[in-house]
């Protein structure tokens, strides 16, 4: 049974809608285009901006998951089949320097020697295709990019005055994993019934990289 959303946005010019609505402390959203559903888990708004961190996490990465399963359940009850599935993550782990977070992406990237190399920028980028259990004659690619990235943000005080004050700033390094796992976009249209299965191999496919790195 599907709950209403909060809000619905239609976009006549994109040919699109937008239904969102809170869930567990983070911000479910679909989004409507022909032939293709797009289903998000957003953070949810900040309960004391003050004390916020630049970056803004979803709540319960499992639970998210699992909500996005369910989703994913409802809107293929009306589909006889489906071309192409997908499962998309942004992660993010901070690092207190350069030589820290070379390290860290050391460990995520064994094949490659970065350890006290220096440098202040990295993109490492790489797709290893694997082969659907539940599905043998699909092929799901394995979409990774790590990159190091540098930050600056702000907490701006609005008030009164013309424009708004500075009040805080916070900078540092940060690694960012960007995960895209997704059916190869040759494979033959797949049974809606081989969804859910489907979707659970993407998921433990992310779960496996985030945990592990890009292992060969």
């Amino acid at each position: 049974m599907r709950t209403p959303p909060e809000n619905i946005v239609q976009r006549p010019r994109e040919n699109s809608i937008r239904e969102q609505g809170a869930v567990q402390g983070n911000m479910l959203r679909l989004v409507t285009r022909p032939n293709r559903l797009d289903w998000s888990i957003l953070p949810g708004p900040a309960t004391d901006p003050g004390t916020e961190t630049f970056i803004m996490i979803v709540k319960d990465s499992e639970q998210a998951i699992s909500t996005l399963r369910d989703a994913l359940n409802v809107s293929i009850q009306a589909a006889p089949q489906v071309q192409r599935l997908a499962f998309g993550a942004a992660l993010f782990q901070q690092a207190a320097s350069t030589n820290d977070a070379m390290t860290q992406l050391s460990n995520y990237l064994p094949h490659l020697d970065l350890k006290n190399r220096g440098g202040s920028d990295f993109i490492y980028q790489i797709n290893r295709p694997k082969r659907s259990q539940s599905s043998p004659h699909v092929w799901i690619n394995c979409l990774t990019k790590w990159q190091l990235d540098q930050f600056q943000s702000g907490l701006f005080l609005i008030g009164p005055s013309q424009s708004p004050q500075l009040q805080t700033t916070e900078s540092g390094l940060v690694n960012r994993l960007i995960l895209d796992i997704n059916t190869a976009p040759d494979n033959n249209a797949i049974a809606a019934s081989r969804m859910p299965d489907l979707f659970v191999e993407l998921t433990e496919f992310a779960r496996q990289i985030a945990a592990k790195g890009d292992v060969l």
